[in-house]
Order: C-alpha cells, then sequence, then structure tokens
C-alpha cells in the first residue's frame, strides 16, 4: 500500500472540520494511501493545541489522530537527508524552513514522495517531493 503524508495544515483543518480537508482524506483512502504524517508534525500540532483556549481537549482530540496514523520519526537517516537538502536549497537561493526541511526529509526516508499540505510553495521546491494541494 502507497504512503501518504499529511503535513499540519490538512491535520489542523481536519481537527477543525473543513470541508475540504475531510474531503481529501476520503479521496485518498478510497484510492488506497495509507495515511501518515511525521513526529514534526505532531509537535506543531502539540504547540498549537498549549496555546489554545482548549488545549486539554485539543491534546486529546489530537492523540486520538495521531492514532489513526502511521507517526514517522525523526531519525538519524532523515536527519542526514535534512541537512543535505536544505544544503541544496540554500544553494539555490531557496530556503525553507526547518520544520518542513526535517518533514520532507522524513517522508522521503519512509519512500514517500507526497506531501499533502496547502503549504505547496515551500514544499514543492524540496527534490523528490511532490506536494498535493487540497483547498
Amino acid at each position: 500500500m502507497k504512503s501518504i503524508c499529511l503535513d499540519t495544515t490538512i491535520l489542523v483543518d481536519l481537527e477543525r472540520g473543513i470541508p475540504s480537508a475531510k474531503e481529501k482524506i476520503e479521496a485518498m483512502l478510497s484510492e488506497s494511501y495509507r495515511l501518515s504524517t511525521t513526529t514534526i508534525n505532531l509537535f506543531e500540532m502539540a504547540f498549537g493545541a498549549h496555546k489554545s483556549k482548549m488545549s486539554k481537549k485539543n491534546l486529546k482530540d489530537l492523540l486520538t489522530l495521531s492514532e489513526d496514523l502511521d507517526v514517522w520519526n525523526f531519525d538519524i537517516s532523515s536527519s542526514f537527508l535534512a541537512g543535505e537538502l536544505l544544503h541544496k536549497l540554500e544553494l539555490k537561493g531557496t530556503p525553507i524552513g526547518f520544520r518542513d526541511v526535517f518533514i520532507a526529509s522524513i517522508a522521503l526516508t519512509n519512500r514517500c514522495d507526497k506531501i499533502v499540505t496547502s503549504n505547496v510553495k515551500d514544499f514543492s521546491r524540496i527534490p523528490g517531493i511532490s506536494a498535493v494541494e487540497y483547498d
């Protein structure tokens, strides 16, 4: 089964009940994609949850959501790949944020070349990644 990586943007929109996010998830499931995310995405969501007025509920919802996904870790292989990717982007004069590079390197290390995001601009700069927009 082929995997697809869900970026923080779609995970947040899914938690908020945004129809386009839910429709994209349903479409991916109907195409037999295995839904995945990274520990970096969960960190971003946990940070947002802690800042919210309903942090306890949001953290509980995040834990429930994470149990329904394959969650990939930032490990030695992905950290070395992240360094290479960021270096290449800087040489081109098109650097992006560390977290997006970490997310992409984790996906690539797990043989996944598609990231579902509303942040297509940054992810599309990364060699080997296909940024899939959903809204």
